[in-house]
């Protein structure tokens, strides 16, 4: 071993173990360089790994571990520097499969002191990454991007009906022994599914796998839906797994009911019905699986489909086989089978009407026929041996259809009355008795539930409504309010922190108690009245006008200046608005089915609007939101596309994929443009896209896991091997991807990706700004680096927003960032820059480039100095604050669009810190007169788009 690699060596590490991260790391670098022997060049990869961790820079991190991990696969310290990369990322199932790693590499027995440490330490590492899975779940399924999240893993609600059970307090009707077996089913089906083994032997390829884990994953939805979840790698795995039944059993994956009613008699007298019975089960199973993710990620009709072709082969089946033995066609011909089916089947059909109407196929009669028919069915149904030993089972198959089927009952009357009241504008007696029906349904489904099942209370809730629009008094309202408080705790065991539980609207329900009784008392109101919370707006009124006259009692009484007589109608206006909203009655309760992306109402998205508009706008030669989102739309449709037309097929035994390798960089180029333009419109568009970034990534041979560190490192001598053609596609494959994925992650993960492309970008320009850009390419232009500073500035603010623990900046940091692109914006003018020679001549382009980062730096300072204000040691200090940020924000707010929606968001930002600062009486009246008519403008010309 040569002494020049002892003494990088050395230095590396006297440097890392003074701070000096950085250092240390070019020195690793220039060790590694000396290409010592395997187990030693370990160690250094794992030092240097090391320093990445401690710079937060985890990409390299992860690159440097697993090189120390091939090196040498039983260095304990390698697999611990991916674990902590990996947690850092929230890469979980790699973070847990490197602790483990870690572990197996110690002794068994006689551990040393130091190993006795390690073990310790590695196993808290193990918890701790439970622990921030868990975390990382429970904010996902709530839609709240933060470390302080309450519902752990553990507060599911198939966990929190074990830990009754185990404590023996969970009672034979219990909801949840329905969660808690409709988990353990689903649970058997995602880790037989997650045992599949594909290995290649020669030219084949071998597949070892389960054949149950469709039966278990269907079953455990048919129990119950709400049981369902899945990480990442789910559709990939389960997309896998069907194929895999599908061939091992000859199923009719292709083929619909009438193919089926063909050919399966055929099969019956050749081959008996042992394989039959399997090949059926895996099609209905599949066709179930299809119809749930389906109707859940927004596939509506494809959801609603797939479960009529289940209902209708279902239904033959048991007509052209009665007297076939169980043992013989399978559980699915069975009653109970069918049932779960008519469960998911009757929401998905409802989830179609709302979206389509009368044109979907099915009216509300039909629905309403359904529902009677499934609790008709299930109420002459006997019980079958099954039940006496599976509480969950008898809920599952027995109690809840009849709940379900009564509440869309009282769906269907509630509908009924809402089309009453939306075509005369008034309650007339038929829609008051549509809705006291509907709230009678809906009491006798929650009842017919569980206590402590969470659409108890929330059934009651919605019953509740009914009644408000019936024109009820209190003195019939007010019973099932209190109903609703004594069953809410019952319920909250063990749905709390379930992603499903409405409970919100039960609390709003117990609130109007409160308040209620509270005007009872003081003789405010009587039981004959019929009050509803829109009444009484629950306190929220009184302290609106309360705020209003606040900011009027700052304006003097007399002499107004011009601005203050503006400012004062302004307010004035601001007092008839919130009148007219609180005389508005709330929105009635309906069932909405919320799709993904452009699945909904398309003719609504901003995109859509714009297109109509783009003649018209364009002729006006007049600065316009509409242009940018447009542009950006339609750059990231083109992606979208070219992704969905990479196709993968086995060729003489082996994978092969055909496509063009452009999606990931026409996708990128959107989100640069207006990363509202972003969308998922299916449930395959993440598997999708991951499909296609490792196509695009091979393809190009990108560097597709590693960091900016391990990128600047190799290009140089991948550049003397094999040109620019090969460096810029991998190039520009690795920065479109960490923009695509950084634009979909968390706070912190999204950080770490822009941080890496903007130090790519920026060393890239330093190191080849002779170079032409023919050779290297557009994403080391300048406007590609603003662009792409804009999302990491932003990502900051959001993480800093958040209140993370974990957050790498501070406010001051993001400040500094938003400076900055001020300052590069007034060195860099389009004439400077020479944009055109670079890019099209579009006007969104332009906007996008120009417009939108400066109104977005403007709008970041603002935002800065809002939040100064409100930690202000001095009334002094707050007030420099507020008027500083109610200048950023206005500046921003004009700099947009004055049809863009962050033009009014920032305007009610500035006039929120206008008001503070009138409120204090610290600020003159003409400063701010200017924003009355402005402000009304950006209102009006936002709500077309």
């Amino acid at each position: 071993m040569s002494t020049n690699f002892e003494r990088l060596k050395a230095e590396a590490n006297t440097l890392h173990g003074q701070g000096s991260y950085q250092a240390a790391y070019q020195k690793y670098s220039e060790a590694i360089k000396e290409n010592p022997d395997d187990a030693v060049l370990a160690i250094v990869y794992a030092n240097r790994a090391a320093s990445c961790i401690a710079m937060k820079e985890y990409l390299d991190a992860m690159h440097d571990g697993v090189q120390a991990t091939k090196l040498d696969p039983r260095y304990a310290k390698a697999w611990a520097r991916v674990g902590t990369a990996a947690r850092a990322l929230e890469l979980w199932d790699q973070s847990r499969t490197a602790w483990k790693s870690a572990l197996s590499c110690l002794p068994v027995t006689g551990l040393t002191p130091a190993e006795v440490a390690l073990k310790t330490q590695f196993e808290a590492e193990l918890e701790a990454v439970d622990a921030g899975e868990s975390k990382a779940i429970a904010r996902e399924r709530s839609g709240k991007n933060t470390s302080d999240i309450a519902a752990q893993i553990d507060n599911m609600p198939w966990n929190r009906a074990l830990a009754l059970a185990q404590e023996g307090k969970l009672d034979f009707s219990s909801s949840g022994w329905v969660i808690l077996n409709a988990y353990r089913d689903f649970t058997c089906g995602i880790q037989a599914m997650q045992s599949m083994v594909v290995k290649r032997q020669g030219q084949k390829t071998v597949v070892k796998a389960s054949p149950s884990a469709l039966v278990d994953m269907t079953n455990g939805i048919l129990r119950d839906h709400r049981v369902f979840h899945a990480d990442s790698d789910f559709f990939e795995q389960l997309q896998n797994q069907m194929r895999f039944e599908v061939e091992s059993t000859n199923a009719w994956a292709g083929g619909g009911p009438k193919q089926i009613q063909q050919e399966l008699p055929q099969r019956l007298r050749k081959l008996g019905w042992l394989p039959v019975r399997r090949a059926l089960s895996v099609t209905v199973r599949l066709w179930i699986m299809r119809g749930f993710l389906d109707s859940n990620m927004g596939v509506l009709e494809g959801g609603v489909e797939f479960y009529k072709r289940t209902l209708d082969v279902l239904e033959w089946g048991r007509r052209t086989y009665p007297n076939v033995p169980l043992k013989d066609r399978g559980v699915i011909f069975e009653d109970s089978f069918k049932r779960g089916v008519e469960r998911l089947y009757i929401p998905a059909v409802v989830s179609l009407y709302l979206k389509r109407g009368d044109a979907c196929g099915y009216s509300l009669d039909d629905i309403a026929r359904m529902a009677r028919d499934l609790k008709t069915e299930t109420e002459a149904s006997e019980l079958t041996p099954e039940c006496a030993g599976d509480s969950g089972f008898h809920g599952s198959f027995w109690i809840y259809p009849i709940a379900e089927a009564l509440s869309f009952l009282g769906w269907y009357h509630m509908q009924l009355g809402l089309r009453c009241i939306d075509a005369q504008k008034d309650l007339d007696p038929e829609a008051a008795a549509d809705f006291s029906k509907s709230a009678n349904y809906y009491i006798q489904a929650a009842e017919k539930f569980p206590m402590d099942e969470g659409e108890h209370p929330h059934l009651l809730a919605v019953a509740l409504e009914a009644l408000w629009w019936s024109g009820a008094t209190l003195e019939d309202t007010l019973p099932l309010c209190r109903k609703i408080r004594t069953v809410m705790p019952q319920a909250a065991m063990i749905w709390e922190f379930s992603p499903s539980w409405k409970k919100q609207r039960c609390q709003d329900a117990i609130n109007f108690l409160a308040e209620a009784e509270r005007q009872l008392a003081e003789g405010t109101w009587s039981l004959d009245d019929a009050a509803m919370p829109s009444d009484m707006g629950l306190g929220a009124w009184e302290k609106c006008f309360a705020a209003w006259d606040s900011a009027l009692a700052c304006i003097p009484s007399q002499d107004l200046t011009a601005a203050q007589k503006a400012l004062q109608a302004q307010l004035q206006d601001g007092i008839k608005a919130s009148k007219a909203a609180k005389a508005r009655p709330p929105p009635p309760s309906r069932l909405v089915a919320v799709p993904t992306g452009r699945n909904g109402n398309t003719k609504k998205m901003p995109w859509a609007r714009a297109a109509a508009l783009e003649k018209k706008i364009l002729a006006s030669q007049k600065d316009s939101s509409a242009i940018v989102i447009l542009y950006a739309s339609r750059t990231f449709e083109r992606g979208v596309k070219s992704m969905k037309g990479t196709v993968k097929r086995y060729i003489k035994g082996e994978l092969a994929v055909e496509g063009v390798p452009n999606a990931i960089e026409f996708m990128s180029s959107g989100i640069l443009i207006d990363r509202r333009c972003f969308y998922m419109d299916s449930r395959d568009w993440l598997n999708q896209f991951m499909e296609q970034l490792k196509f695009e990534g091979e393809y190009y041979q990108a560097w597709s896991k590693a960091g900016s560190k391990i990128v600047i490192e190799q290009v140089p001598t991948r550049l003397q091997k094999e040109g620019w053609s090969s460096v810029l596609t991998a190039s520009e494959t690795l920065d479109n991807a960490g923009l695509l994925a950084g634009s979909n992650g968390r706070h912190g993960v999204a950080t770490e990706h822009f941080r890496n492309t903007v130090d790519l970008i920026e060393w890239g320009r330093d190191t080849w700004k002779d170079v032409s850009r023919s050779l290297r390419g557009d994403i080391f232009d300048l406007l590609f680096l603003r662009s792409v500073r804009r999302l990491f500035v932003a990502s900051v603010m959001d993480w800093v927003e958040a209140n993370d623990p974990g957050c790498d900046y501070t406010p001051q940091n993001v400040a500094k960032f938003a400076q900055d692109m001020i300052k590069e914006l007034s060195q860099n003018t389009p004439e400077k820059t020479n944009e055109d020679q670079y890019h099209p001549n579009h006007p969104g382009h332009y906007a996008a480039a120009w417009t939108y980062t400066h109104a977005d730096a403007l709008g970041v300072l603002g935002w800065f100095h809002l939040r100064l204000s409100k930690t202000a040691k001095t009334a002094e200090d707050e007030n420099i604050h507020l008027a500083a940020a109610a200048r950023n924000y206005m500046e921003a707010a004009e700099t947009y669009p004055d049809d863009d929606e962050f033009s009014v968001s920032e305007f009610s930002e500035t006039t929120c810190a206008i008001i503070d600062l009138f409120v204090a009486g610290t600020v003159q009246v003409h400063r701010v007169g200017c924003i009355t008519a402005s402000g009304s403008t950006f209102t009006q010309n936002s709500a077309s788009l």
